[in-house]
Formats: C-alpha cells, structure tokens, sequence
C-alpha cells in the first residue's frame, strides 16, 4: 500500500509541469470571428500575452498561409489586426489566426514569408495631368503684313513659343506583386490652349484680314518600373520607365470680311517622341480607396515631325520666284514642330487596389 501511494506521488509533479506547455500551446492559436477591407478582430487579446504592434500570420480554409498583419487595437479576449486589402480579401470567418509565426529572418523562407512574397495587388487610378514642359514644342504661325521681308521671302512670322499644358488627365494601371515591385502603365492625354489671331490681310482694305487658329494635343502611353517603400498606410514610389507621346498641331488661316469666307492656309504636323522616364510617385491608402500624387522628369531621345500644308490662295509674298512653295516652306518654318529638350510632368488624383 506503501509502494502504491509513493508511485502517485512522484507521478503529480510531472503532470503539474506539463500543463503550462499545453495551454501556452493552445493560447498561440485563435480564430477570426469578422473580416473587414483592411483588418480582421481575433479571439485573441492581452490575455493572450499579445501586444500592440505583434505580427499575427492568418491562414485560410484549406490552412495554407495566406499572409501576416501587425496588431493595432487590443481587449482583452480580442484584437485587431490590419492587413493588406489582398490578404483581407482571402479570409473568412472562423479561419486561423496562428500567433507564434513571424516572418523568417534565417534566410529561408517559411510557409508565410512564401504567401507574402506571392501576393499580389492590382491598382487603377485617375489623375489629372499638368505638363510644365511637354515633350514636344511648336509656335503660333502668325501673319505679318507690315513684316521687313528683305531676304526672307514670306510674311508668316512665328508669334509664340509653347511648350506646358495645364489640361491633361491620366489613367494608370499598376500589377503589384510581393513586398516592393510593380509594373506599370498608363494612357495620358493634353490638350494645349487654343489660340486666335486676327491680322491685316490687304493693305489697301483694311476690311479684309485674316484669322488664324492654332490647335494642338497629345497622347501618349508610358510603361514604368516601380520600387515600392512603405510607411505604414504611406508609399513612396521611385520609378523608371519609357513614355511614346504622339502630338498633332493643326492651324487653319482664313481670309474673312469680303463677301465670303475662303481657307487661305491649312497645315497639320504630328510627331511621335520617345522620352525616358524617371520620377517619384507618393500614395495614401484609406483603405481600398487611396490620393496619389506624383512628378516626372521627360528625356526625349527620338522624334521628328512631319509636316503638312495645303493652300488655296497664297498670301501676300515679295516678288520672287516660286512665291507658293517659299510661302509653304516659310509657314513650316514658323510652325516649329520639334521635340523638347527636357519635359516635366505633375499628377494628383485617385487611386484604388483590388
């Protein structure tokens, strides 16, 4: 009987031992009870041993990790925690919260560290666009009665020298995937002001002149290479790419004041310019919704315009020869169609991920 009691009491002590290790096993796994865009609530809080800023990894249906967050508020029995709206939208009710995982620091990745590398994101975003220097430059073709025409042949002069826009928008899409790579590309168009001159078309009526009017726009497509920095809901994006910019310029010039209009001059220009791209994008997410903004330096390397004219009554020329191809050569020449020798670019919009 004596043998009996001595072997219970040196059994107790080991079972006594073993319990803290199985409720400090069980306590490091918790259930989601809701999911939101950007966060889920846990059964998990500061009884739990867990604290503000802990990394909790999340694993879905079939148990496989679907990414990690950090804790942002805490209760005793439950807690929140943020996540990137692409790992939110994997989860569900009652999935797994495991609370002893962290992200691998040895080198080799773990199951977790693999499901946030493969995560991916895609944005689109609206902006508007403002060109202080547009990748291509052009004038204002203007005609010039009273010009000095000595050794130049032509009355068409150039007014003015144009090269910004404040009337563009932007659409982008962008293919995250992992911790810091994106592509990405977009569609942008300017439009540049319009201008209208009214000049003296006869000297000897003056109520004859002639109307000239200047427009021009552009669109162009971009693809970029992007390297993502994280500050919590702020990203900073240094980026690199190539944008294709297709500008078209079309001026008109028509005799009016007589009995009827008549369209002395038309010309049209365009040009396709290649530019490098390198600048800065800044986001801040407010959930799926988020404000961007944005600046870019433009590098043309290539572009060459080209440049037609159709007339049907020649202005005033000096006398000389061929008076209808000086004037046509003269009225290119005031146009300035050419690709700029820098360009910047700001944007300010919206943006969203899904």
């Amino acid at each position: 009987m004596n043998v009996s009691i001595q072997h219970r009491h040196h059994q107790l002590p080991r079972v006594v031992l073993l319990l803290p290790c199985l409720v400090a096993l069980t306590a490091r796994a918790a259930q989601v009870v809701h999911v939101d865009q950007t966060f889920v609530i846990i059964d998990a809080g500061t009884n739990d041993g867990l604290n503000i800023g802990d990394t909790v990894c999340l694993r879905d249906d079939q148990n496989k990790a679907v990414g990690c967050g950090s804790v942002e508020s805490l209760r005793k029995h439950y807690a929140g925690v943020k996540l990137d709206p692409q790992i939110a939208l994997k989860l569900k009710k009652f999935n797994t919260a495991d609370l002893s995982k962290r992200p691998s620091t040895s080198g080799q990745d773990s199951d977790v560290d693999q499901a946030n590398a493969n995560t991916q994101t895609h944005h689109l975003s609206l902006h508007y666009l403002y060109s202080l220097r547009t990748p291509f430059t052009y004038k204002i073709p203007r005609y010039d009665l009273n010009a000095d025409t000595t050794g130049v042949g032509s009355l068409w002069r150039s007014d003015r020298f144009i090269q910004s826009s404040n009337s563009g928008t932007r659409m982008s899409y962008s293919w995250r995937w992992g911790d810091g790579m994106s592509i990405a590309t977009g569609f942008s168009y300017r439009k540049m002001p319009r201008d209208t001159l009214l000049v003296d078309y006869q000297i000897d009526d003056p109520a004859i002149y002639l109307e000239t009017i200047t427009t021009a726009s552009s669109m162009a497509i971009h693809f970029d290479a992007e390297l993502e920095r994280k500050f919590g809901d702020l990203e900073f994006l240094p980026l690199a790419g190539f944008d294709f910019d297709r500008s078209m310029i079309q001026f008109a010039a028509t005799k009016k004041g007589g009995i009827a209009d008549h369209t002395v001059n038309k010309m049209q220009s365009t040009m396709l310019s290649t530019s490098l791209r390198l600048g800065l994008r800044m986001q801040y997410w407010f959930g799926a919704i988020g404000l961007g903004t944005g600046a870019a330096a433009l590098l043309p390397a290539f572009g060459t315009a080209q440049t037609t004219v159709t007339s049907s009554g020649t202005p005033k020329e000096t006398t000389g020869v061929d008076q209808q191809n000086s004037a046509t050569s003269n009225l290119k020449n005031s146009l300035a169609h050419q690709r700029n020798s820098w360009g910047a670019e700001w944007t300010i919009g919206l943006i969203g991920r899904f």
